[in-house]
């Protein structure tokens, strides 16, 4: 049986929604907009297309991921940020100690500037 981008999509939401995901159908449509290498405002156009296997694999194992609570954009490998395309790239996925304590250096006054 052949596997349309409406049906994956269909079940992506409901996975994610019973995960407790945050506007699922959103998330969903972005992970195959990624899959399928095409912008999301496009998968409309694609709902009655199906899906190769690999890209089912894929598809699907970004949805597991998302489910278990990792950011869309590390799935994709970035994000949007005022129209402009920014990666996302290991080092900068999750912000540690050495990005908080100048921050907080500076908030309290311990650090001067320039």
């Amino acid at each position: 049986m052949t596997l349309t981008v409406q049906d994956a999509l269909r079940t992506a939401g409901a996975t994610l929604a019973d995960a407790a995901i945050p506007d699922p159908a959103r998330d969903a449509r972005r992970l195959m907009a990624a899959t399928l290498a095409v912008g999301a405002d496009r998968i409309t156009l694609l709902l009655q297309d199906n899906l190769s296997s690999d890209q089912a694999t894929a598809f699907d194992g970004m949805i597991a991921r998302r489910a278990l609570g990792e950011p869309v954009s590390h799935l994709v490998g970035g994000r949007l940020f005022l129209d402009r395309w920014f990666s996302v790239t290991r080092p900068s996925q999750r912000a540690g100690p050495w990005s908080r304590v100048p921050r907080t250096a500076h908030a309290v006054g311990l650090v001067r500037s320039g």
